[in-house]
């Protein structure tokens, strides 16, 4: 079960498909199949509140007891603005995700102390003219401090959606 949570221009309008993730091919799905989940938010310039992230570990919970879902791979990723989605349902579910993937974007209010135990994958370019290559790093940083051993990349260049999609 896989979970991402995209940035800023996103509504019920945004389709999935536009953000550039893929997990596999259809042979891969069909031998190891896995449930994408894209959550939006209702209009576009919103901010991911915590009503949109108590929704959202609803579903993922509805989902865990409808289907056959090894509960040891359950992941979250946040794109830009959703990283701090993604970081704040790292820290209403401790123990939960299996690990946690973020692209370009910044913390939550969760606690690092919380989180520092998920395995974390944070990705990023060095010119991102958007949210700037400063809150990956700071972001890694901190988890670093309190123990924590998230695997940081940061690519030369690439610009904000580079950083995204690479």
């Amino acid at each position: 079960l896989f979970c991402r949570f995209h940035g800023s221009g996103g509504s019920v309008l945004t389709k999935p498909g536009s953000s550039g993730l893929r997990l596999g091919s259809y042979r891969q799905q069909a031998t190891d199949p896995a449930i994408l989940v894209f959550p939006t938010r209702w209009n576009e310039g919103e901010d991911w509140t915590d009503q949109y992230l108590q929704l959202t570990s609803g579903l993922l919970d509805q989902l865990i007891s409808r289907f056959n879902i090894d509960t040891n791979r359950v992941y979250v990723a946040g794109a830009s603005q959703g990283v701090h989605a993604a970081w704040d349902l790292l820290g209403m579910r401790p123990g939960f995700f299996a690990a946690a993937f973020f692209q370009a974007g910044w913390p939550g209010n969760a606690s690092t102390r919380v989180i520092k135990d998920v395995p974390l994958w944070v990705g990023c370019a060095a010119d991102d003219e958007i949210v700037g290559v400063s809150d990956s790093r700071s972001m890694v940083s901190a988890l670093r401090r309190v123990g924590g051993a998230p695997i940081y990349t940061e690519y030369t260049s690439g610009g904000h959606v580079g950083g995204i999609v690479m």
